[in-house]
């Protein structure tokens, strides 16, 4: 779990990471740890000096196989992408399936597109996932201030009588009211 989150933190850019939620402190699970696919078979980890240099989860679906890459794509001699991917076809082939072969790549992923070439891939469809950073999530204190009770001046007690009370003695000759 926690050499997955490095591999994850290590490949993919900040804005990627605060758009996927990765951003506030370990309240989301990052797509590396948490593939909600149903077809999902088989995840395989590449390790090198006790450190994870590359992750490939391959799931199986009713029109195809898709292949989901984690790894350094600004590595220049592209090693690990081609044991990934060499590795994955494999695994495909042995259990002798003949239907498409599927590897979402994203736009940071640009070394991993002559590599995918190698291997007999080509683009299939364009898809944009778009942010517009509207919120960053921050973490720090703040002073609020709020507003004091103000003292109020003694309360100033008028007279009142009722409309009523005003009539009747209006009407029977109270002249204090007058």
């Amino acid at each position: 779990d926690w050499g997955l989150r490095r591999l994850y933190a290590r490949v993919t850019p900040q804005p990627v990471q605060q758009a996927e939620g990765q951003q506030m402190q370990e309240l989301v699970t990052p797509p590396i740890l948490d593939w909600w696919q149903p077809f999902v078979w088989t995840s395989f980890v590449l390790v090198e000096q006790n450190q994870i240099e590359g992750c490939i989860r391959i799931g199986y679906g009713q029109r195809g196989v898709w292949l989901q890459l984690w790894v350094n794509t600004n590595d220049p001699t592209a090693d690990h992408m081609h044991q990934l991917v060499r590795f994955a076809l494999t695994e495909v082939r042995k259990y002798g399936i003949r239907q498409p072969i599927y590897l979402g790549v994203r736009d940071y992923h640009g070394a991993l597109g002559p590599v995918l070439s190698d291997y007999g891939f080509a683009p299939f469809t364009d898809r944009a996932k778009m942010v517009k950073h509207l919120v960053q999530w921050v973490k720090a204190t703040e002073s609020i201030s709020s507003p004091v009770l103000e003292t109020v001046p003694e309360d100033v007690v008028a007279p009142y009588n009722f409309p009523e009370q005003f009539d009747r003695d209006r009407r029977h000759g109270d002249a204090s009211l007058l």
